[in-house]
């Protein structure tokens, strides 16, 4: 890949990185045929796919590219396009042949005895990737974990089953939480239009605060294929009835003599919506045509203007998939908050395009509501107890990283990546065996391995790492934020310890409990640095040793 990259456009002509999948027929993959591969579902190119594939790759005018039968970053891809539109419910069912089966667990398989454990273990399974899934089994055995609880509340919403991620945490089988489930109802969250001025949160002043020659640009996008034919119109109705739903995609930011604000824009207007028929273009100018498109969508977002999302439709013609971008500034989304929007996208498209009247679930609590009860923790009376694990870590302990080059330009654009892969053995130790022999979670065994090799490459016994969470802790009663679209993410430093003649078992204790000493998924660093009044109290964690790795 990097070859290609930087010999591509040169005198010795065009350059290209092709990463092969498998081949399905026998005789054409490396090893031959057989194998565990037969027992699962179809994989692999066939060869009409392969030359297919060929043809295309040749048209994209790219110096790397990935041809492969399943989803690239499945977890990403998972996260943001579960279901676009009804016509991506293929991706869906992808992911659904790649469920595995029930793990070794500490507890026998029980199956569910009635309709709300049923609708339970139906939505563990989906969300855990198990199956089956019985009413006595431990979600966090299972792999479960804090962002996973956020969509188990929204599917079981969705089911007319109302819970906490909190209940999730404090009845961890399906028969404690079948008992605890109540009626999903819009409970105390505004069910109308959300107005006014919103207090910036702490990821959003962070962002200010680290500044940005173009702010507006800072966005996420995601380009699907559909299997049909879109219908612009629905889609873009559609559009609209998910903007007023979701008030955070209507917020606003302006720059003033006391630093940035942002607020609520007005509901209504014509939706950021394109529709561009490239049916009449060569083929080979397809892809750049795409890719000119989507540059220009994602320069057009206005944080003082709007909007703050666009979507745009490709109509390549008959003989060709649509392809659908949405393109939503970061300042109003985070990972949770893609299949909330792809999801109410899709029902509101497919009830339109089938003559229904759309409906949306009850909205949560709005993004406005959780950003003002953040600036009253921040501010509360204890406040400043919060700083503990922070203040009285031995930052001076941690080592700057070493480096080769200086006075170099650090660009985004220049990152190269490193991937390791785990054979499926591995990965069932991994995520099974060692997080109950240890009881660790598989976050906890990662950032050892990532402490012990930057200590070994500082020459120091302590690191400081960057974390992120996705900041949708529940630390507020009467909070819901299963449904609720913004960006919520929380980035806090830890410093771990790495005791060097200890045995694997025993750094791996010690790491964990160094994690433990932070709660909240570190939440309280970001209310105290950003929006505590007290200047004191800032100053403190502006002065720690800042990571150089997250």
């Amino acid at each position: 890949d990097a070859f290609a990259q930087a010999e591509d456009g040169t005198e010795a002509g065009r350059w290209l990185a092709i990463n092969w999948d498998g081949w399905r027929e026998v005789g054409m993959a490396v090893g031959g045929a057989g194998g565990e591969e037969d027992s699962g579902p179809a994989q692999g190119l066939s060869n009409e796919e392969g030359v297919e594939a060929f043809r295309r790759v040749l048209a994209t005018g790219l110096p790397q590219v990935v041809v492969a039968t399943l989803p690239f970053l499945e977890e990403l891809a998972a996260e943001r396009s579960a279901t676009a539109a009804s016509a991506l419910e293929d991706l869906a069912e992808a992911k659904h042949q790649r469920t595995q089966p029930r793990p070794q667990l500490s507890s026998e398989y029980v199956a569910p005895g009635n309709p709300v454990e049923e609708a339970l273990a139906a939505i563990w399974s989906e969300l855990l990737g198990i199956e089956p899934v019985g009413i006595h089994d431990n979600f966090l055995e299972l792999g479960g974990d804090s962002l996973v609880s956020l969509q188990v509340v929204a599917k079981a919403s969705q089911q007319g089953l109302g819970l906490s991620a909190k209940q999730v945490f404090e009845h961890q089988t399906i028969a404690e939480l079948a008992a605890v489930a109540g009626t999903a109802g819009a409970g105390r969250a505004e069910q109308g239009l959300v107005s006014g001025e919103v207090p910036l949160t702490p990821i959003q002043r962070d962002f200010f605060e680290r500044g940005s020659d173009r702010p507006s640009h800072y966005n996420q996008s995601v380009l699907v294929e559909v299997r049909e034919p879109l219908d612009p119109e629905a889609l873009e109705h559609a559009l609209a009835a998910v903007l007023q739903h979701h008030d955070a995609l209507r917020l606003r930011f302006v720059e003033e003599a006391g630093g940035w604000r942002q607020f609520h824009g007005e509901a209504g207007g014509e939706p950021p919506f394109g529709r561009l028929d490239l049916s009449r273009l060569a083929e080979a100018d397809r892809g750049p045509a795409i890719e000119a498109v989507a540059a220009r969508a994602q320069l057009s977002l206005d944080l003082g203007a709007g909007p703050l999302l666009r979507l745009v439709c490709y109509d390549l013609g008959a003989s060709q998939p649509w392809r659908l971008l949405l393109v939503v500034h970061h300042l109003v989304i985070d990972v949770v908050s893609w299949p909330l929007l792809l999801e109410d996208l899709a029902r509101q498209y497919r009830q339109l395009a089938q003559g229904e009247e759309p409906t949306l679930p009850p909205k949560t609590t709005s993004f406005k509501r959780w950003a003002e009860l953040l600036l009253e923790r921040a501010n509360e009376p204890a406040a400043p107890q919060r700083l503990a694990p922070w203040v009285e870590r031995p930052w001076e302990r941690a080592a700057r990283l070493p480096l080769d080059l200086s006075g170099e330009t650090n660009r985004v654009a220049d990152a190269a990546s490193v991937a390791v892969g785990l054979d499926r053995e591995q990965t069932r130790r991994l995520m099974q065996e060692v997080p109950q022999l240890y009881r660790a979670r598989v976050q906890d065994l990662l950032l050892t391995s990532l402490a012990e090799t930057l200590a070994r490459f500082t020459g120091s016994s302590a690191v400081a790492l960057d974390l992120e969470g996705h900041g949708r802790e529940a630390i507020f009663d009467g909070v819901d934020l299963s449904r609720t679209v913004g960006w919520f993410t929380s980035i806090y430093p830890v410093l771990l310890e790495v005791p060097r003649d200890a045995d694997p078992g025993d750094r791996l204790k010690a790491v964990k409990e160094q994690l433990l000493r932070v709660s909240r998924g570190g939440l309280d660093f970001g209310l105290l640095r950003f929006l505590s009044e007290q200047d004191e109290v800032r100053r403190q964690l502006e002065r720690l040793h800042a990571p150089e790795v997250a």
